[in-house]
């Protein structure tokens, strides 16, 4: 070999190491600008989520504050100014103290002004009692005119006692339900006995409930069914899927459309002459009940409420239907 081949040799080596060095070294040199890239994007990132950690800690002390003193308005947080979306947050969250604050402030006065008519119409309420005992004696009056305007009298006392007794029932809270199992057709029979409607009824016999507020709840409907001119009330109870129905029917004249949706709101109904309270009681009784009350339908020719329960209220009831109705007699203890 000369020494010319020797040196294009030796010259074809270095080229051909210094490819491989180009090729190998490219690729390291990207990885550490990527790498590096990285740390730097996590670097800011950190940094960015230091100096917003303050303004949302800020941001969350805030509910936590609104529930301890809900009456207290929380004033937003200075370091929030130059974050918008955070500062839009905090104004909702301010509007929204203000808001609740008004309420509360509102809830209160009625809770005060409630509690203040329930005593004094407490106090009514026994001064008509008082009065209606006394009024009895109107009707053995040896003046004719006295005895003529004796039953009017005694009319407008019940129902002044009636009013305040719905008040006074409105006013308290709900109690817990008592259920036990009794017969409705018993029930029902005090019920014909105190509204003087002719009650028939469909359905099976034995219920599981709480029979004082089944007697209040079907005594404030028959009153409601007397005042608008209904002589009888039907009351049928079938099953539909996991649900017991009982439809409360009568031969009324039926409530106008434009009541309907006020019908049970308090003191906004002209159902009765408890100032609407009889039906807003009702469907608060039957909601304890786990139920609801609502109005089926109304016309010329009466009106119909439908109460929803769970099936177990009526544990012998069944998909069979009961085609005879049956005329409830007179309770044994009258």
């Amino acid at each position: 070999m000369t020494m010319n081949q020797e040196n294009y040799r030796v010259r074809g080596i270095g080229c051909l190491v210094a490819s491989v060095n180009d090729i190998c070294i490219g690729p390291v040199i990207i990885i550490i600008i990527l790498f590096a890239s990285l740390l730097a994007g996590l670097l800011l990132l950190s940094l960015g989520l230091r100096f917003q950690r303050r303004p949302l800690r800020e941001l969350l002390k805030i509910p936590t504050l609104i529930a301890d003193d809900p009456t207290v308005i929380q004033p937003i947080p200075k370091s929030l100014e130059s974050f918008g979306e955070l500062q839009t947050v905090a104004e909702a969250i301010e509007t929204l103290q203000r808001n609740m604050a008004r309420e509360l402030t509102q809830r209160e006065r009625l809770a005060d002004i409630g509690e203040a008519v329930a005593k004094i119409n407490h106090d009514i309420r026994n001064v008509l009692s008082s009065a209606t005992l006394v009024s009895d004696a109107l009707l053995l009056s040896k003046d004719e005119n006295v005895r003529k305007s004796a039953p009017l009298v005694l009319r407008s006392l019940e129902q002044a006692v009636d009013l305040c007794q719905s008040m006074l029932d409105y006013l308290a809270q709900t109690p817990d339900p008592i259920p036990s199992d009794f017969e409705l057709p018993g029930l029902l029979a005090e019920t014909q006995a105190a509204s003087l409607l002719k009650l028939r009824y469909q359905g099976t016999k034995l219920m599981h409930a709480d029979r004082n507020m089944m007697s209040r709840i079907l005594l404030n409907l028959a009153r409601n069914a007397g005042t608008a001119g209904a002589t009888a009330m039907w009351v049928e109870v079938w099953q539909v899927g996991h649900l017991a129905i009982m439809d409360i029917s009568d031969n009324g004249s039926g409530i106008p459309r434009s009541a309907w949706p006020n019908l049970f709101s308090p003191f906004k109904s002209k159902q009765g002459s408890g100032g609407g309270l009889g039906l807003a009681i009702s469907r608060d009784l039957t909601l304890a009940q786990n139920g609801m009350l609502r109005l089926s339908r109304s016309g010329s020719a009466g009106s119909e409420f439908r109460i929803q329960f769970p099936l177990r209220v009526f544990p012998t009831l069944s998909t069979a239907i009961e085609i005879e109705w049956q005329d409830i007699a007179a309770p044994q203890s009258l």
